[in-house]
């Protein structure tokens, strides 16, 4: 059962030189062409990861899309045999990060 379940999970690594809000903005348009983001998380301003619903006929052009946007780890994955869903974990890492971010939180009257 574990086997099964693995074999629909997908890891990809990528790398960016875009400014952090420019590029989540970039690839959240280039995901949700593709696929739907159903979560994500920041690691300090250095690192986001995506988790990713996509259709397995999908992959082949979402590799190729962010590829054109960013740096990408080469990645084999079948793209054949029945479409099904597919989760995919893309970690992104911003190549001129700090690792100093800051969450600056409006202050509210009261």
């Amino acid at each position: 059962m574990f086997e099964h379940i693995h074999k629909d999970i997908l890891y990809w690594q990528g790398y960016t030189h875009f400014e952090r809000h420019k590029a989540i903005h970039e690839l959240t348009q280039i995901i949700d062409k593709r696929g739907f983001i159903t979560d994500h998380h920041m690691f300090s301003d250095m690192e986001i990861a995506f988790t990713i619903a996509i259709p397995s006929g999908q992959l082949s052009a979402l590799y190729k899309d962010l590829c054109s946007y960013m740096l990408m780890d080469e990645e084999v994955f079948e793209t054949g045999g029945a479409e099904r869903e597919r989760t995919l974990l893309l970690h992104i890492t911003f190549t001129h990060a700090t690792g100093d971010m800051v969450i600056e939180v409006p202050a509210v009257p009261g």
